[in-house]
């Protein structure tokens, strides 16, 4: 019966076309003497977003749901689901969700962000940096009987379903084997085919157990410069990329600009290749966040073999806010 229900539902899911454009939401009108409903919302998701930095975190990886394959990240406080954080990939974007719980298995809000690629994956015009991001904010039960706000409900059921389901009777119950990784200012979890190595204060550094991949992250408590990350004595530089774009999502507020560079080295002896991914945001009123990450391979090879890792680990990332 379980098999069954679980069929239906991926189903139903598979039919909803979780890669579309999201829908504008109702105009919101509100009077004067109200305090307006959006900056209720931030502080409630940055409220949340604190407070699953220390809560239990399951990640699974879905199938069924997207054509490159789906990661669900489960934050859990006190046997209490706090937030879902799932990445739909797909062969020209991905949607990532994020659902926000209080006292009930129902959300109450979720934020729903498309980024689309400039081209198939596997076009030669592919170029990652020119993906452009929507994003839309949906609150529930008042958005519920919108196509977007129902599709959005549907899923986060399935993940609910799929969270706390049991094993099959004679099904083999696999370990999820993610541990969690947290340091001054962020927290993340890995898989265990990567090992925690020491690291600085502001950095945090993974290495794969067949020492074939090397992962950095900087993640300071608000903003500063990944020395550490950017060149170095024994690598040159042989493609780099930025873009600049808006962040209505960011901590920071409404009117954050994120700039991202892109930068990819190589070892002069031709050990290895290392490429960084380096995010600033800068808010309306001139703050700062930043995170950068950096992965070292051997080879292609390496990189492929460990791709999917990389991308749960990013996913992962919990930024701390003082």
């Amino acid at each position: 019966m379980k098999k069954t229900l679980l069929l239906i539902t991926t189903l139903a899911l598979a039919g909803c076309n979780l890669l579309q454009a999201p829908q504008s939401p109702e105009p919101n009108t509100q009077t004067e003497t109200e305090i307006p409903e959006q900056e209720i919302q931030e502080d409630i998701f940055s409220k949340i977003n604190a407070e699953v930095a220390n809560a239990t975190i399951t990640t699974k990886e879905l199938e069924g749901f997207s054509t490159e394959g789906s990661i669900a990240t489960f934050y859990e406080i006190d046997n209490q689901i706090r937030k879902i954080k799932v990445t739909h990939f797909g062969e020209t974007g991905k949607r990532v969700n994020e659902f926000f719980y209080e006292d009930s298995d129902e959300p109450f809000a979720a934020i729903t962000t498309l980024h689309t690629y400039n081209a198939h994956i596997i076009d030669p015009e592919f170029d990652e940096s020119k993906t452009t991001v929507e994003s839309q904010t949906l609150h529930f039960p008042e958005d519920a009987e919108s196509k977007t706000g129902d599709d959005l409900l549907l899923e986060a059921h399935e993940l609910l379903y799929i969270f706390y389901e049991p094993p099959f009777p004679n099904e083999e119950n696999e370990p999820d084997n993610l541990q969690s990784y947290a340091k001054d200012y962020f927290s993340l979890t890995y898989p265990s085919t990567f090992m925690v190595q020491a690291a600085d204060t502001d950095y945090g550094k993974l290495i794969s157990t067949d020492d074939t991949v090397i992962i950095e992250l900087y993640s300071p408590l608000w903003s500063g410069e990944p020395t550490n990350l950017f060149q170095r004595s024994n690598e040159d530089e042989v493609a780099t990329k930025t873009t600049t774009s808006t962040d209505s999502n960011s901590s920071l507020g409404t009117g954050t600009t994120r700039t991202t560079t892109w930068k990819t080295f190589e070892a002069k002896d031709g050990l290895y290749t290392r490429s960084i991914e380096d995010n600033l945001f800068t808010g309306p009123d001139g703050s700062q966040t930043r995170y950068t990450w950096s992965i070292q391979y051997k080879n292609q090879e390496a990189y492929d073999r460990h791709k999917a890792d990389y991308l749960l680990i990013k996913d992962s990332l919990i930024q701390y806010a003082d």
